[in-house]
């Protein structure tokens, strides 16, 4: 039988928001290190009547292809070291994500 490893909370969370100022093209959420072992929550807005993308990248979130659609309310939860390795497009300009992080 295997042990699981549990890592211990960290004592304070940080929140933002992030809204795409035009549609189509993507924006990168501010820069946020996260500690090994932590996740990233990305939310999109509860009010949002388009889809949001996010990619790994800029093009990734613009690309028909590679981007991840998402529609209101609806998220993921990331293991990445910055906050700053996701981008988030939409199809509706001024519209976007929650995230938040434990830091």
């Amino acid at each position: 039988m295997s042990r699981k490893t549990w890592t211990a909370n960290r004592p304070n969370w940080a929140h933002g928001q992030k809204t795409v100022t035009a549609a189509g093209t993507a924006e990168q959420l501010p820069s946020q290190a996260i500690p090994d072992g932590f996740d990233l929550v990305v939310r999109a807005l509860l009010a949002n009547g388009g889809a949001i993308y996010l990619g790994n990248s800029q093009d990734e979130a613009e690309s028909s292809t590679a981007q991840i659609p998402f529609t209101a309310g609806n998220g993921l939860t990331l293991r990445v070291r910055n906050v700053n390795m996701v981008w988030v497009d939409a199809l509706v300009s001024g519209e976007g994500v929650d995230y938040w992080v434990e830091v």
